[in-house]
């Protein structure tokens, strides 16, 4: 019985004894990668309209597309398919890490890391039969875009087109699009 109560002072010295362990310092990023840089979205932020209907008419959206303003701010454009069927839209951040937003909302049931020609992107979608997804990409800490693929077929009963599918390939011209940041 001596040996037992030895060993319980003495578990109950040590336990008094040692400092607790500081708490974990909260991650800034909420877990997301840490874009690559080399691209400048700047230069689109103010019309992304005008800037990208190029890139994304390849992508089979009708041009000119229709500029807004977002809550925030930050200019987005709207793109439609020539039949109606879909919209593309992107939000353009100039100034607010969106990738490490999306990561510490995670607003979707579905939420999928990917990348975007070699830029780290995150799929999001309510579920698996959605007819929308939107995907975040992160082209410097400071700087990304949101893409949302709106399927209209897909959600009144027709056959999905896959909308990530579509998704990616509007940001992946959307990053083709994007100037080469200064002196890179």
């Amino acid at each position: 019985m001596s040996r037992l109560l030895v060993a319980v002072l003495l578990l109950a010295v040590v336990a008094a004894c040692s400092q607790p362990s500081p708490p974990a310092a909260p991650d800034p990023r909420a877990g997301a990668p840490v874009p690559p840089g080399g691209r400048d979205v700047t230069v689109v932020a103010s019309d992304p309209c005008r800037a990208l209907d190029d890139a994304v008419s390849e992508s089979g959206f009708s041009s000119p597309g229709e500029q807004r303003t977002v809550a925030s701010g930050d200019r987005s454009c709207r793109w439609t398919a020539p039949d109606d069927s879909q919209f593309a839209s992107a939000i353009i951040f100039s100034g607010r890490d969106v990738l490490a937003d999306a990561y510490r909302l995670r607003r979707f049931a579905i939420f999928e890391p990917s990348a975007v020609a070699g830029f780290p992107a995150v799929r999001e979608q309510a579920s698996a039969e959605s007819a929308s997804c939107t995907i975040t990409v992160g082209i410097q800490e400071d700087q990304g875009f949101i893409v949302t693929l709106d399927d209209q077929a897909a959600a009144s009963g027709g056959l999905s087109s896959q909308p990530c599918a579509r998704a990616q390939e509007v940001a992946e011209r959307i990053v083709a699009a994007l100037p080469p940041l200064p002196g890179k």
